[in-house]
């Protein structure tokens, strides 16, 4: 699939869906973006691993943050961080400057749509680290 079309396929997704922790948060969703792009699940080796907000902060932190998250989980699904993020990549943002508030979102160019509890919200905010998605990982998980 190509990036716009997983873009749109993804923003639609994420206006249908609550933002349930586990399932469907900042990080679930969009590890299914890059499961949309690669046919690869970054996100394996943590689904089922918490239900709650405070699981996910247990999980976060015990990790040293989202970051680094997503620093295991995006490269064997062929994503790469990047100097500067572009449309259709993977950012992790720190809204407080903290690593206690990071959260995942595909950036669009001018903003980046981020998961809210229920739908999607866009915004600028600085981002920390950015990860274009390419497509050649031999496996995830």
């Amino acid at each position: 699939m190509d990036v716009e079309t997983a873009i749109a396929a993804t923003l639609e997704r994420w206006k249908r869906e609550s933002g349930d922790p586990g399932t469907s948060d900042c990080a679930m969703s969009v590890a299914g973006y890059v499961e949309l792009l690669t046919g690869l699940d970054p996100a394996l080796p943590w689904r089922g691993r918490y239900r709650t907000a405070r699981g996910m902060v247990r999980l976060t932190r015990s990790a040293g943050g989202l970051h680094m998250i997503l620093r295991a989980g995006l490269p064997p699904c062929g994503a790469r961080i990047v100097a500067d993020s572009r449309r259709g990549d993977v950012v992790v943002c720190r809204p407080d400057g903290t690593v206690d508030n990071e959260t995942a979102g595909l950036h669009l160019g001018d903003f980046t749509a981020f998961r809210m509890a229920a739908g999607f919200a866009l915004r600028r905010l600085p981002i920390f680290e950015a990860w274009r998605v390419t497509g050649e990982g031999a496996r995830c998980g």
